[in-house]
């Protein structure tokens, strides 16, 4: 399970697993925002709801890494689904400007692509294969993988 991690100003910060979170809870370093409903921590010395969002108890100053650039990335930044047709099977990654024409694996040089519309475009551009693009691929934020693996309980928290 999933911890919502939040700065004193309630901005959004990282994603953290239940441990981790819980060892910032008992060394008094965050609050419980929002919990699950029904479930508890028990222990000897700690008995809480189970966290899924926390506020840090002080500010820190977070320089946010940009997202490294990989498929599983592209797939979440496409909403895995192709790019071309809309398909949702077979989902690959498909160079717009392709590798053997100097075509870079990047953010905007590649989409979510089904394997289908990718043999059909194989190593020709856009402009010779005829497809368009349904939306014109950028580097995505990092608060991408957030959007992605939300729970309704981190909705109000995720406005970016």
């Amino acid at each position: 399970m999933e911890v919502l991690v939040l700065n004193t100003s309630y901005q959004p910060l990282q994603i953290l697993i239940m441990r981790k979170a819980i060892k910032l809870l008992a060394k008094n370093r965050a609050d419980v925002i929002k919990s699950i409903e029904g479930k508890t921590i028990k222990s000897c010395y700690i008995n809480m709801p189970l966290p899924s969002v926390i506020k840090l108890t002080q500010y820190i100053k977070y320089q946010r890494k940009p997202l490294p650039y990989s498929k599983k990335n592209v797939l979440i930044r496409d909403k895995f689904l192709c790019q071309y047709c809309g398909g949702k099977d077979g989902l690959t990654i498909d160079h717009i400007v392709p590798q053997c024409k100097n075509g870079e694996s990047t953010f905007e040089n590649t989409i979510a692509c089904c394997k289908r519309c990718n043999t059909i475009k194989g190593d020709k551009t856009l402009k010779q294969s005829g497809f368009i693009l349904s939306h014109q691929p950028r580097r995505p934020s990092p608060f991408i993988l957030m959007r992605y693996l939300k729970h309704p309980e981190w909705e109000e928290f995720l406005y970016c």
